[in-house]
Order: structure tokens, then C-alpha cells, then sequence
């Protein structure tokens, strides 16, 4: 019978690893805007310092400023936006966008209460009729309880229509100033009554949309304003300047 014989045998060792790695990120964004109070510069010795001291509430925009001078005085500079003074120069957001159902025009005026509340003159609209029909109208002149619309050729209208603001006669001219002034006391102390003293420097400007031509007629017949008599369309009204 065969002789059984022992022979070494290698077996190799077995072994098993699991790696996991798990993250999570987040990313937080905060942004901030500050109101810019005071400049100060220095030079050699000297130091300037300017202060704003009002701001416009509808844009943001400085109106008053302090500045000490190397002296330790106070100079004042004020601006008065225009858009204070002339409504056709403030923000076209007030009123554009603004719809309305049914009125009733009757020979190019219809009757709407407090319409100056809602509409200025040179705003555009785009009136539509029962069937569907869509005109553009200008408005040509506002009371506390109509406006008056006319055509792109200058003719009025009259049934009843559904009408939105597409254009708003105000022209956001907030940056555009009306009037400045420069004084060594603060123009905020007599401010509501207009009444100023150690003015230093003044000035002032006067707008209008109300301009004539040479002879108010356009006789050209290849002319794009021949034919009507829509200010707006001659371009008499609605640039402030």
C-alpha cells in the first residue's frame, strides 16, 4: 500500500477593508450695504471732513452735505432734485403698469375720480375695445377728476375702452438738479419756510415741456409728424429741458 507522505503546504492570508468617506458642504453668502456717512481726507496735516446729512427718500440720493474745513467751520451744500418741483421728472413707478377697467371717453375726456392721483400728463396707453381692438393714447392734460386722451394723430376718442399705463409720463430724471445751495448755517433749519441766511453761494434752473417751433406747423409731407397734432408725437411735449 502506498506510504502516504507529508509536504508543507503555503496558504495565504485573506483580508478585506472597506473605505467610505461621506461630506457635506454648505456655503453661506451674506451681502451688506452700508449708507456712506463720512469722508474724511488728510493731507500734510490738514483734514477735510465731509458728512452727509440728508438723503432723498424716494432715491437715495444725497441732498445735504457738512463739510469742516481746516478752520473747524461748517460749510453746508443742499440740492434740491428737480423731481420735487416738476411731477414729470419723478419715478415712472408710481403709476406705470396701472390698469382699469371700462371708462367712458366723450370727445377725447373721461371722468375718473382723483385722476391725478393715478395719471400725469404724457402717459402712455394702450386702450383696448370690446372687440379686442388695441389703440395707443396719449394724455394730454389731467384735473382732480378727468384726463384727456388723443390719438397718435392727435384726434380724441370717444366710446368706452379698458386701458393699462404703458409708458408713464414721468421720466425718472431723480439725479437731475432743480437748484443748489451753499451756506455757512444749515439750510434744514429753515427749510419748510424757504428762508435762508449766511448763503454763500445760490443757483437755480427752470424747466418746461411746453416748446413752440418756428411756426408750429409741419407742412412737410414726408415728414413722420405730417398730420397730426399730438404734442407728444411732434415732440413739443415730454422733454423736460
Amino acid at each position: 500500500p502506498p506510504t502516504p507522505v507529508a509536504f508543507p503546504v503555503a496558504l495565504p492570508q485573506l483580508t478585506h477593508e472597506v473605505t467610505q468617506f461621506r461630506s457635506a458642504a454648505t456655503t453661506k453668502v451674506v451681502q451688506r450695504f452700508g449708507i456712506l456717512e463720512e469722508t474724511i481726507a488728510k493731507d500734510l496735516g490738514s483734514v477735510v471732513s465731509t458728512k452727509n446729512v440728508a438723503y432723498d427718500s424716494e432715491t437715495g440720493e444725497v441732498l445735504l452735505t457738512q463739510t469742516k474745513t481746516d478752520y473747524n467751520d461748517a460749510i453746508y451744500s443742499m440740492t434740491y432734485p428737480a423731481h420735487w418741483y416738476y411731477d414729470n421728472m419723478g419715478q415712472a413707478y408710481k403709476n406705470i403698469g396701472y390698469t382699469s377697467g371700462a371708462i367712458t371717453f366723450t370727445s377725447g375726456t373721461a371722468s375718473i375720480t382723483n385722476a391725478d392721483q393715478y395719471f400725469v400728463p404724457g402717459d402712455v396707453l394702450l386702450l383696448k375695445t370690446g372687440t379686442s381692438t388695441f389703440i395707443t393714447g396719449w394724455i394730454t392734460s389731467v384735473t382732480n377728476s378727468t384726463i384727456s386722451v388723443v390719438k397718435k394723430d392727435g384726434t380724441t376718442f370717444t366710446g368706452s375702452y379698458s386701458f393699462k399705463v404703458i409708458r408713464s409720463g414721468r421720466r425718472n430724471l431723480h439725479s437731475t438738479p432743480i437748484a443748489t445751495i451753499t451756506s455757512l448755517s444749515n439750510p434744514l433749519t429753515n427749510f419748510t419756510a424757504n428762508v435762508y441766511d449766511k448763503v454763500l453761494q445760490a443757483s437755480a434752473v427752470e424747466f418746461s415741456d411746453r416748446w413752440r417751433t418756428f411756426c408750429d406747423c409741419f407742412d412737410n409731407a414726408e415728414s413722420p409728424m405730417n398730420n397730426t397734432t399730438n404734442p407728444y408725437i411732434l415732440g413739443t411735449r415730454g422733454n423736460c429741458a
